[in-house]
Formats: C-alpha cells, sequence, structure tokens
C-alpha cells in the first residue's frame, strides 16, 4: 500500500511540474520598460554635493520626454536637443547628440540643464518625482511630471 501512495505522489509531482511553462523568463523585479518612460518631466532643479542649487525660474520651459525606442527630447530653454538614453537596472545613461544654438536670454540656465544632462548616471523615484544623480556622486536633478 505505502509503494502506490509513493507512485500517486510522483505522478502528481509530475504532472505539477509538467504544467509549469518552460519558455518564461526569470523573474528579476526589474521592470521591462523604466517608469520615466512617455512622460514628460520638468526640472525643478539641480543641487550639488559643494550645497550649491540653481532652480529654473520657468520649469516649463526645462523638459525631458524619454520614448519607448531610446530617443530623448528635451527643451532647453530657447533650444531644442535630441539624443539617445539607455536604462537599466537604475542605470542611465542620456547622449546629447544634436541642438538648435538660438541664443538664450542671459538669465536662461540652458547651458547648466544640458550639462548636468549629460552626467546623469542614475536613476531613481522620491514622491513621485524622477531623481537623476550626477556622476561621482557630484549631486543630482530633480524632475515632476509636466501638466
Amino acid at each position: 500500500m505505502g509503494n502506490i501512495k509513493g507512485k500517486v505522489f510522483l505522478f502528481f509531482v509530475g504532472l505539477v511540474t509538467a504544467c509549469q511553462p518552460v519558455s518564461s523568463p526569470p523573474e528579476t523585479g526589474e521592470e521591462s520598460e523604466p517608469r520615466f518612460v512617455g512622460i514628460r518631466w520638468q526640472w525643478q532643479g539641480s543641487y550639488y554635493n559643494n550645497d550649491t542649487r540653481i532652480k529654473p525660474d520657468e520649469p516649463r520651459n526645462y523638459t525631458i520626454l524619454f520614448t519607448p525606442n531610446g530617443d530623448v527630447r528635451i527643451k532647453a530653454d530657447c533650444n531644442q536637443v535630441g539624443g539617445r538614453y539607455q536604462a537599466d537596472n537604475h542605470r542611465l545613461v542620456i547622449e546629447l547628440l544634436q541642438t538648435t544654438l538660438a541664443a538664450c536670454p542671459s538669465e536662461s540656465r540652458d547651458d547648466e540643464f544640458k550639462k548636468d544632462l549629460s552626467a546623469v548616471q542614475r536613476y531613481l523615484f522620491d514622491k513621485g518625482e524622477l531623481i537623476l544623480e550626477l556622476k561621482y556622486d557630484t549631486g543630482g536633478m530633480r524632475f515632476s511630471p509636466a501638466d
């Protein structure tokens, strides 16, 4: 009788194992597409490890949009910037490839904005805002979803 129970148990184990999908990818806990993709983000400011902070007068003039195909579309005050990004496991690299060359007003923060975006190395979220951390722990940029 004990031998039959063992065979029945092995039958059910085999049945359950056979019903498991073979081709499903392993669970990694990571999203296939970062949550910042497809949202237009507006710059709230940058902070640096030397206690310096900069803030744009008009955050709506400084935006970034990450597209699903790896492109970035950036508004840097009076200039438009295009480029590419790569994101993997909270690491982020932004490459600025082309820009218009309009002369922005002297109070513009377009140069700082573009310089900081070129120095991004990681991203994270804080209360619905996107934080882009800069290389070598030199600071970060804070973004909120644009209206």
